[in-house]
């Protein structure tokens, strides 16, 4: 019973215990009249019965779903085709299995996750190829050494979020909120970062090399070594207002052209 007990939080405990207890305490004083601390101690005694046979219930349910995700992420990385991949990401989004989870190296090219509920999750060695995560949710999540190509992370939160020495190739990242997020390292080649969130984060060594930071809010942000939309590297003299004009960002039409490109070489040279 203890084990139980110690396992539950101290403010699920409180919320359970003294409802309990009180209640307890009044039912006792009308069939069995006593002395006031013989009721309590009974009122007590019988609220902490009731708060482990919740208490079992509640870490049997939390079991069962800890057995269904590990099934799930099992079949996630078995599953070969796109539809089966989509399908099982979609009954786990159902049930909220992609939030405070370990899921690094995981493979999430091609699927749609918008607006997904993914904070606090671990997606170190994660891979991205055309993949929709638009209106994410991904504070204060791990995406170190990620891989995201051609994909589209429009308006999502990476706030407080960890994406040191992760690349981005081609990827929508307009209106991103990166607002004291680890970028140390982080490559954003070819991307779209027009009004996305830099305010505070950690951008050491970051390479924006063609990318465009049009109406991109940089305040207090580290920019220290940082390669620059034109290759040049970041410096106290630099003006970042060249970079962060509408009128000099780069197409996001020229972007995905470029891109396209690229991918097309790419696939020509596998071959």
């Amino acid at each position: 019973m203890l084990k139980h007990l110690k396992s539950l939080p101290l403010s699920k405990l409180t919320t359970i215990a003294i409802p309990l207890a009180l209640a307890f305490s009044g039912l006792w004083d009308v069939f069995v009249p006593t002395h006031v601390l013989t009721k309590i101690v009974g009122g007590l005694c019988l609220a902490i019965v009731a708060i482990k046979v919740l208490s079992t219930k509640w870490h049997g349910k939390n079991k069962k779903m800890q057995s269904t995700f590990q099934h799930n992420m099992e079949q996630l990385r078995a599953a070969q085709s796109l539809s089966e991949r989509q399908q099982i990401v979609d009954h786990m989004l159902v049930l909220n299995q992609l939030s405070q989870i370990d899921m690094s190296g995981i493979d999430l090219s091609e699927l749609h996750l918008a607006h997904a509920d993914l904070s606090s999750t671990d997606l170190s060695a994660l891979r991205c190829d055309r993949t929709d995560l638009s209106g994410a949710e991904l504070e204060q999540a791990k995406l170190r050494y990620a891989t995201v190509l051609y994909s589209s992370f429009n308006n999502t939160n990476f706030q407080k979020a960890d994406l040191s020495g992760t690349t981005f190739r081609g990827t929508d990242l307009s209106y991103a909120n990166f607002q004291s997020t680890n970028l140390r390292a982080t490559t954003f080649h070819n991307c779209d970062l027009s009004n996305a969130d830099f305010r505070k984060a950690n951008l050491r060594h970051a390479d924006f090399r063609q990318s465009n930071l049009a109406n991109a809010r940089l305040e207090g942000a580290d920019l220290s070594f940082c390669v620059l939309p034109d290759g040049t590297i970041w410096s106290p003299e630099t003006d970042m207002s060249q970079f962060r004009n509408p009128e000099n960002g780069f197409n996001l039409m020229e972007m995905l052209f470029t891109a396209k490109k690229i991918e097309k070489n790419e696939d020509s040279h596998s071959e």
